[in-house]
């Protein structure tokens, strides 16, 4: 039986794709602008960045109508990526 072996650092179970828009500076670093969840677009206010091997990890604050919501965003470079926590299924 073959075996698929993925070198991935996403896991669909415990993680929720998600589009961002970035901005750079001239030395080449990021910083998150726009996130969509739900077919939504919200404002980072404010972000800090931590970065390990694999990832870019993003703590921001967002404007959720109106409201400052905190939300870790996390940006995976190998496969050019971004992620956040899973969210539960949502239901309209």
């Amino acid at each position: 039986m073959p075996a698929h072996i993925s070198n991935s650092s996403y896991d669909a179970s415990s993680m929720t794709l998600v589009p961002v828009i970035v901005s750079f500076d001239t030395s080449g670093n990021m910083r998150p602008l726009y996130l969509g969840v739900y077919g939504e677009s919200h404002k980072i206010l404010s972000s800090y960045c931590t970065q390990n091997y694999d990832f870019r990890i993003f703590k921001c604050q967002i404007e959720d109508h109106g409201t400052a919501r905190n939300i870790i965003l996390t940006f995976h470079p190998r496969e050019c990526f971004w992620t956040i926590p899973k969210l539960p299924e949502r239901r309209d």
